[in-house]
């Protein structure tokens, strides 16, 4: 038995990667920690191997982080996973860093903690046959083959009692549930098209094991909402659908939120999740011109169709977030103003943007390289800060970003955002306290 501390940024949203994996490995007899990096300084680390699970943006955070707790705990083995890792395997190179994992490390992570030697040595035969890791042998990072895939029936439920260990989680009414693993689509901008290259596809889970999870969840957990991680909830299978509706309203009876496709969306499958208690739904638009959606973004869908799904979904009383992408190549302050407009049409409860990061590896965040459209190399660390492409309204649009919650939500300013975006003004507190009240009093009101 080997004992893994996690370690992992504050957080409000479920991390239920990390809850997976740690219930992986009590299933296979080894324990558990998760310490978080506010509280790194009073903790003493008293476990062989440190854990983290790291999305491009944050891999440089954590990479400075592991360094430093190494300086203090030599002896300590650092892993790494997340999606970073499995598209950049190049950060096996960093300093500190010992293994990564790349794809899905759920089996991979126990046969890790399975052939690791307690006292610190290491069985070679055993621990660098580890199928997904990968490492730098000093020349080289030498990649293993990943395993395949577990099967959706095979995956215990997420260690809850690790992440609500915290006060704040434990008593947060918004619970966080997976349904699905892979999103069925392939937008040019995400890594999901190449991820399915990796052998990773769309997976899901059995109703009667989504109806268990949340079943456990309300009778354990202060719940008031349910909110289904999935990039597209479902909806497109018609038979998953009908049971997991039929017996969500019998069993859970606790309103759900869900994210979809919204050219997925038609009166039939709404009524039936409207019974079984949908409280809203968030798509996205990413943008107002169909040319630029359908050619740069690989997203094929219409603004006709965008704006009868709105209507849908206001008709029968459902809570609506969409989600927009601005700075993307070509863009300038007028169309995206454009794409405020539509959101202005399609009356959300919350029209919510954010700024486009070319990643490279994704088709979208290649092409940009490859027509030297990008203006800083580095990865941002968020979504929401500073456009990251050369663009003639850079700073415009950037304002516009900031500002496209409340405009949104209160339309009678939209004649004045040009002057407002002309403004030398960063706009920052704006969004953080708009964001913060519409979250609260509108989209999470139940």
């Amino acid at each position: 038995m080997n004992m893994i501390t996690f370690i992992t940024t504050p957080y409000t949203i479920d991390p239920l990667g990390i809850a997976y994996l740690s219930a992986m490995l009590k299933e296979g007899g080894h324990q558990t920690k998760l310490v978080l990096t506010s509280e790194l300084d009073d903790t003493v680390i008293d476990t062989p191997i440190v854990a983290y699970s790291i999305t491009t943006g944050m891999h440089g955070h954590y990479a400075e982080i592991n360094q430093q707790l190494k300086e203090r705990y030599p002896a300590i083995m650092s892993i790494f996973g997340g999606p970073h890792c499995t598209f950049f395997p190049e950060f096996a190179r960093e300093d500190g860093v010992d293994f990564i994992f790349r794809g899905e490390g759920f089996g991979p992570i126990v046969k890790f903690a399975d052939n690791y030697i307690k006292d610190g040595a290491l069985d070679t035969q055993k621990i660098y046959d580890t199928p997904n890791i990968a490492y730098y042998d000093g020349e080289q990072v030498i990649q293993n083959d990943l395993a395949p895939p577990m099967r959706m029936v095979e995956l215990p439920f997420p260690d809850r009692q690790l992440i609500y260990q915290f006060w704040r989680n434990y008593q947060n009414p918004i619970r966080n549930v997976m349904a699905s693993h892979v999103c069925p689509m392939n937008c040019s901008y995400c890594f999901n098209k190449h991820y399915k290259k990796l052998g990773y596809n769309v997976r899901l889970r059995p109703v009667e094991s989504v109806i268990m999870e949340c079943t456990r969840l309300v009778k354990e957990y202060p719940t008031e909402l349910i909110y289904f991680q999935d990039d597209i909830f479902p909806i497109y299978r018609a038979d998953w659908l009908q049971s997991f509706c039929s017996n969500y309203r019998r069993e859970v009876n606790v309103p759900f939120h869900i994210q979809i496709r919204i050219e997925m969306l038609f009166e039939d499958n709404l009524k039936m999740l409207k019974s079984a208690g949908l409280h809203g739904v968030t798509f996205a638009i990413e943008t107002a011109n169909e040319i630029t959606r359908k050619e740069l973004l690989n997203r094929e869908i219409s603004n006709e169709t965008i704006i009868a799904g709105a209507q849908l979904l206001q008709r029968n009383h459902i809570k609506m977030r969409i989600e927009n992408m601005l700075g993307i190549p070509g863009e300038t302050l007028g169309s995206a103003l454009e794409t405020l407009d539509l959101n202005i049409q399609c009356r959300p409860d919350i029209g919510w943007a954010s700024l486009y990061t070319p990643y490279p590896g994704t088709d979208l965040g290649d092409k940009c390289r490859a027509e030297g459209l990008i203006e800083m190399d580095e990865f941002a660390s968020d979504f929401f800060t500073q456009a990251t492409l050369k663009l003639k309204d850079k700073k415009r649009i950037e304002r516009c970003q900031k500002l496209f919650g409340l405009v949104c939500a209160v339309p009678q300013l939209r004649p004045i955002l040009p002057l407002l975006t002309a403004l030398p003004f960063q706009y920052k507190g704006v969004y953080e306290r708009v964001k913060n009240l519409l979250y609260t009093n509108r989209l999470f009101k139940i």
